[in-house]
């Protein structure tokens, strides 16, 4: 994942992300109805440092605005969401974290995701949700 150039000015307007959500019992994606939410913090935090760090920025998609972002593929649903952020990262990194609030039950959080937004390599890290 890297960050993405969404217009025509120089540098990193957002990034675009993808989220699938499984269950136990189901082994392809399903859909989902609660409220999804993206939290960007500058440089690389750990999971365990979140909660003492300030996010750049958070995202929320209520469950009525999820079925706007909701996409089908060979191994089955899951969500595209284009994240801007109101003003450039001062750092060449940036941290995603996402929480999923469900309608019922509790909520599930990721692990931080560090996504290049000034680095001339592009890379990536893949998350897996868990039980707060």
């Amino acid at each position: 994942m890297a960050g993405l150039n969404l217009d025509d000015v120089p540098g990193s307007d957002g990034v675009r992300v993808q989220v699938l959500f499984f269950q136990l019992v189901q082994p392809l994606p399903v859909t989902v109805t609660g409220t999804l939410e993206f939290t960007l913090f500058e440089g690389k935090v750990k999971l365990s440092e979140l909660h003492a760090q300030r996010p750049m920025q958070v995202w929320k998609f209520p469950p009525e605005t999820l079925p706007r972002h909701l996409f089908r593929s060979m191994v089955g649903w899951g969500y595209t969401m284009e994240l801007r952020w109101k003003r450039p990262p001062k750092t060449s990194v940036v941290s995603l974290a996402a929480r999923y609030v469900p309608s019922e039950g509790s909520p599930l959080h990721s692990h931080p995701v560090v996504i290049m937004v000034g680095a001339k390599r592009r890379g990536e890290l893949r998350s897996r949700f868990r039980r707060e």
